[in-house]
């Protein structure tokens, strides 16, 4: 008897923490918390670049960017140039687009992650 207690006691225990949400579980597409993200097909497909600040360069992905994930607790401008010039997009907090418009598509070069104080666009 003692050990069916315990048994459920343990099993009730581990079915509560599998339902807690972590820190680490992904956000808007496959974007971890934390980060603003850049995916190189729309959907959220192909490669991601995941940035927890702000960036004047993509890199190799510039102008590759086809959907984006916001799971910061602010805003994220994704924009056309590099140093942040040129059209904007901007993502909520916690949030995404999963497809850019065809004139926006594939132009992504810079993007400025808000302050706390600044979580909608």
């Amino acid at each position: 008897m003692k050990l069916t207690r315990n048994l459920l006691v343990a099993g009730a225990l581990a079915a509560a923490a599998l339902a807690v949400p972590t820190a680490t579980q992904a956000a808007p597409g496959s974007c971890a918390f934390g980060y603003a993200c850049i995916y190189w097909d729309s959907g959220f497909g192909g490669l991601q670049y995941s940035r927890n600040v702000s960036t004047t360069s993509l890199g190799s992905m510039g102008d590759q960017g086809s959907s984006l994930g916001n799971s910061r607790n602010y805003l994220t401008r994704y924009y056309q140039h590099a140093s942040y010039g040129g059209w904007n997009v901007c993502v909520s907090m916690q949030n995404s687009s999963s497809s850019l418009s065809s004139d926006r598509n594939d132009e992504i070069s810079s993007q400025y992650q808000g302050s706390p104080y600044t979580a909608y666009c």
